[in-house]
């Protein structure tokens, strides 16, 4: 898992994990909705690449993973 920069989501400063899946799971992860403002995009190696925001201050927001 990477982290990337800063942005605001929802009026709250968050930062995005970057998450990177095998060729394997890319297709069931990719067909979920694990975060309502998620992005994802296929990768070369036929893999998924999942960027989710995250807050440090929303202790309450859970992404079930």
């Amino acid at each position: 898992m990477a982290r990337e920069s800063k942005g605001r989501v929802n009026n709250q400063e968050v930062e995005w994990a970057v998450l990177h899946f095998s060729p394997e799971r890319s297709r069931w992860v990719a067909q979920e909705k694990w975060h309502p403002d998620q992005q994802g995009r296929p990768l070369d190696n036929g893999g998924f690449e999942l960027r989710v925001p995250y807050s440090k201050h929303d202790a309450a927001a859970k992404i079930n993973l």
